[in-house]
């Protein structure tokens, strides 16, 4: 997660943080334990230990900042890229400063883990644990054989961007296919391109349905990183995933055995097609990528190391 959409907005909320704080100060409550999530509030950390300096403090980075910071430099040019090159290294600096100082940093992969250990997080003060998400294994497969769908926040603009990108790069070389957004708070821009091709289902109370029927799920994600949800979710499914570096990163899966790695249009016509005139092909994908997720992503499991961890911390 990066900031939030206004920077106005951020520094509200992180004053009003900080007087939420002084106020449990000023009436005596000293925690066993700070747990602070997303960069946002990790960047508090100085803060934080200056007022509780004998309370444990967890940061949980549900993605590293600097890192999707870093790509939006090579993705821009002019001055947009010399903004983000700026706030790249201002983040980057206070981000690891900041595990570097909490009592433990926790992330959601070991991809992350790796990438702050590199930059002088110490490995010891690291823990790995697996994000939550929506187990869909229960879900009974029976793909109508030409239903390609796109799931997320609608609202987020890395969602709306791979979506709108699909519809204008993939779509026009596929002509048997149809395309089904889902997610809440579609725009108007994106709403616009509806057709009969083309679903922009808004809000759905269950997506179930679409999962069970779907040919696959697409992420061509551009921006953004960290485990995204919505591949776990979809794998779990067992619905074949066509993605990228940036929609696989984390996951530990095999190109042509779990999901199909596509980074370019050409890849995801030709992953489609391959599903299209092969109905085993997304039925072993799909199988494989529920076994994946099943081995590697037990949240229960995660967390039941993750509370026996901190207890371990506080006894020493």
């Amino acid at each position: 997660m990066g900031f939030p959409p206004s920077l106005l907005e951020y520094c509200f909320v992180r004053k009003k943080v900080k007087t939420k704080l002084r106020e449990w100060k000023k009436k005596g409550y000293h925690p066993d334990f700070i747990f602070l999530q997303w960069t946002e509030m990790v960047l508090l950390l100085p803060y934080v230990k200056q007022l509780f300096p004998n309370s444990e403090i967890i940061c949980i980075e549900e993605d590293v900042t600097f890192l999707k910071l870093q790509r939006k430099i090579k993705q821009n040019k002019g001055m947009k890229k010399l903004l983000f090159w700026i706030q790249e290294k201002m983040m980057k600096k206070n981000e690891l400063s900041s595990l570097m100082k909490s009592d433990l940093a926790v992330l959601n992969n070991q991809k992350d883990c790796s990438l702050v250990v590199n930059h002088g997080v110490p490995k010891e003060k690291t823990f790995v644990t697996a994000p939550f998400f929506n187990d869909l294994s229960e879900i009974e497969r029976c793909s109508d054989g030409k239903t390609v769908i796109f799931w997320g926040a609608m609202n987020r603009p890395e969602n709306e961007e791979a979506a709108i990108w699909f519809i204008e790069k993939v779509m026009p070389e596929i002509e048997d296919i149809r395309f089904v957004i889902l997610g809440a708070h579609p725009s108007e821009k994106i709403c616009a391109y509806a057709s009969e091709r083309i679903e922009v289902t808004g809000f759905v109370d269950d997506p179930k349905e679409y999962f069970a029927k779907c040919l696959c799920m697409v992420v061509p994600l551009k921006n953004g990183a960290g485990i995204k949800i919505k591949v776990l979710e979809g794998m779990s499914a067992g619905i074949p995933v066509l993605t990228n570096e940036i929609g696989i990163e984390g996951i530990p899966a095999k190109n042509e055995y779990d999901y199909f790695h596509c980074e370019i249009a050409q890849d995801y016509t030709e992953a489609i097609y391959k599903l299209l005139h092969d109905n085993t092909l997304g039925k072993n994908i799909g199988e494989n990528a529920k076994c994946l997720i099943k081995e590697n992503f037990d949240f229960k499991e995660s967390v039941d190391r993750f509370v026996k961890r901190i207890m371990q911390n506080q006894s020493t």
